[in-house]
């Protein structure tokens, strides 16, 4: 599978949370529910931030929240959107090499299928790993592969303003980027290789959550 070398779909994720079709309402909803669960009280991080979604509803339930991204016009969305919350940092950063120390986090998550948006999955698992706690959650999301769901993104890419070239349970091909839409049984697998535990899976929306925990004595 192969990808443009850069992203180029700025104004089309801007879309897809500031105006999310009825569905992605309740997606969010749910998500967000799940999110308060294991969040609550925690030092959060937010990998593949965007504009600030979840974290501008989700800051509230959290003692602090911090929320990289790698893209420029990205981060400056989100500090926009999240400037007056007092607990919640955006930073520049890139997933792939976080500036943070080791078991920094008690909770780090990456929403809205950016495990799905990437190819080195694996080693951004295992950096996200290395800044959490031991103990502590770590929490992706995909879309689901049943046909209802693919079905509904074929009008949510058009939506956005998409061209589909082609789209499956397995990616959605557009004229701008790739999206996988990984099997959540493989991202099971991809936690257990990691080294995380007590991996659960959660249908929220048209996602699936994968949630696992980083064991004590984390080697």
């Amino acid at each position: 599978m192969s990808r443009p070398k850069k992203q180029n779909y700025f104004f089309e994720q801007i879309k897809a949370i500031d105006a999310p079709l009825p569905e992605m309402k309740k997606t969010f909803a749910k998500e967000l529910v799940l999110l308060k669960k294991i969040c609550k009280d925690k030092k959060v991080l937010d990998v593949g931030c965007g504009p600030g979604r979840p974290a501008d509803k989700l800051a509230k339930f959290c003692k602090e929240i911090v929320c990289i991204d790698n893209d420029p016009k990205m981060i400056k969305a989100a500090k926009k959107k999240l400037s007056k919350i007092k607990n919640v940092k955006v930073l520049y950063m890139n997933a792939f090499n976080m500036t943070f120390g080791n078991n920094k986090f008690d909770v780090s998550y990456s929403t809205y299928n950016t495990l799905g948006s990437i190819d080195e999955k694996e080693r951004f698992l295992r950096e996200i790993l290395r800044v959490t706690k031991p103990k502590g959650t770590i929490m992706v999301s995909t879309w689901k592969r049943d046909k209802k769901t693919t079905e509904f993104l074929k009008k949510y890419y058009h939506y956005l303003g998409f061209k589909i070239k082609d789209i499956n349970e397995d990616r959605t091909i557009t004229n701008k980027w790739v999206f996988e839409r990984m099997n959540p049984k493989k991202i099971v697998e991809l936690f257990k290789k990691c080294g995380l535990q007590k991996i659960k899976t959660y249908e929220i929306g048209v996602w699936a959550a994968i949630i696992g925990n980083k064991p004590n004595l984390f080697k």
